[in-house]
């Protein structure tokens, strides 16, 4: 998202970056150069959030992809009075569904 210029005000102090993985040292520099930090500032605990991230929900990346769903489907000007059931949605699976439903 970084190389696409898609993180405009994104850091580590106001998003929760999921780490599914070991991150290795080069990971770290260049997360740092993104950042503007130092590398010694970065961390992965043993619950896979960087900077040891605590959330306010436990279900706090589900509620996150929820809101992305119903943005997405507002800003498509799709207005829907149905029960969704998505499975790993995203935003271009989103807006995909947007356009399916409204035959954009």
């Amino acid at each position: 998202m970084y190389q696409n210029n898609l993180i405009k005000g994104g850091d580590v102090n106001n998003a929760i970056v999921v780490v599914d993985r070991d991150i290795s040292a080069d990971e770290v520099d260049y997360l740092a150069k993104m950042f503007n930090k130092n590398p010694n500032e970065f961390q992965v605990t043993k619950g896979g959030f960087l900077n040891n991230m605590d959330l306010r929900f436990h279900n706090e990346p589900a509620r996150h992809k929820l809101l992305d769903l119903i943005g997405d489907l507002t800003l498509a000007g799709v207005s829907l009075k149905a029960q969704i059931m998505a499975a790993r949605p995203g935003h271009s699976s989103n807006v995909e569904f947007a356009r399916k439903s409204t035959g954009i």
